[in-house]
């Protein structure tokens, strides 16, 4: 199977799932990540915001910023293919942003050399980090140069053998699903 055979086959798993299998599954993953030794010394990290049926990140968001942990999401820019990261402050108003996506209205870039620990979402991951994301490079782009320890979130059903992979696709440290975690480094 191609990568874009692959991507339309995950997109159409993801889209059947309910709000209690999304509630549950997520709330292990983020239990799991939690857990990591790499999240409990960081400082700061980057977390997606969830769209189209990913692992639900606002729990972490909230028990990060519970523990006084600096936070950036990514914020599109659709004519580059690029993202950055901005801080989502305690009081960080919300708007739809490329895609539909939530980011914050007014925009703190942080530097991400700064960032320890960044949560990514895909649609399909291997047991050896490689990730399958919407193929436009945006991730790719983001972590080429990155040194925060990259973590794949996906459910057990996104997590393959071995996916294709290319010269510019960037791997995954750790991929945590709702019942393992699987350390590349």
């Amino acid at each position: 199977m191609n990568k874009n055979e692959l991507r339309l086959k995950m997109k159409a798993v993801r889209r059947a799932l309910t709000a209690e299998e999304i509630s549950a599954k997520s709330e292990n993953i983020i239990s799991r990540f939690i857990m990591l030794e790499e999240y409990k010394k960081a400082r700061e990290l980057s977390v997606y915001m969830s769209a189209f049926k990913e692992p639900d990140t606002l729990p972490l968001i909230i028990h990060s910023m519970d523990l006084n942990k600096k936070i950036a999401v990514p914020v599109s820019n659709t004519d580059t293919h690029t993202l950055t990261l901005a801080y989502l402050g305690d009081n960080a108003n919300l708007k739809k942003g490329a895609y539909g996506i939530s980011e914050p209205e007014l925009i703190i870039a942080s530097d991400k050399n700064d960032i320890d620990i960044i949560a990514v979402p895909g649609l399909a991951f291997d047991k050896t980090g490689n990730r399958l994301g919407f193929g436009m490079g945006y991730y790719d782009n983001l972590l080429a140069d990155m040194s925060a320890v990259k973590v794949g979130f996906c459910y057990d059903f996104q997590l393959m053998e071995l996916l294709p992979a290319e010269e510019h696709d960037i791997s995954m440290d750790i991929i945590i699903t709702e019942t393992k975690i699987i350390y590349r480094r």
